[in-house]
């Protein structure tokens, strides 16, 4: 799947706000934990829509990039992480910043919105 579309997927799944959680991969309708890629889920946090449109990129199966390094070269000006977060890997930057009590919907949405709008625009030679 190329980057256009998997930032596309991702945002089409976080389709509003009610669609978005923070605190976990997923929710399910009662507000309990939902994998994210099972019909359970019903809103997911960046990571979590991730792991629902690219599965292989949340398990390393098949050769996939991971999810959370191709989201943190995907979607510039993430925070930076210090190795004392609760572990540190590309995944941590998503992670930090979907979980942030500051972000709210509308930035996410913003920097997913730019992100496919980056990708969409064609590169002049």
């Amino acid at each position: 799947m190329d980057d256009l579309i998997f930032l596309q997927q991702i945002r089409a799944i976080l389709s509003g706000p009610e669609k978005w959680t923070q605190g976990r991969m997923a929710k399910s309708a009662d507000g309990g934990v939902a994998i994210p890629t099972t019909e359970k889920a019903c809103c997911w946090c960046v990571m979590g829509a991730a792991a629902a449109v690219c599965p292989d990129g949340h398990t390393g199966k098949n050769g996939a990039e991971d999810n959370g390094a191709r989201l943190a070269r995907l979607l510039p000006g993430l925070p930076e992480t210090d190795g004392a977060t609760w572990y540190y890997s590309p995944w941590s930057k998503v992670i930090v910043w979907n979980d942030d009590p500051d972000t709210t919907f509308d930035m996410i949405s913003a920097k997913l919105d730019q992100a496919i709008a980056d990708l969409s625009t064609p590169a002049v030679a």
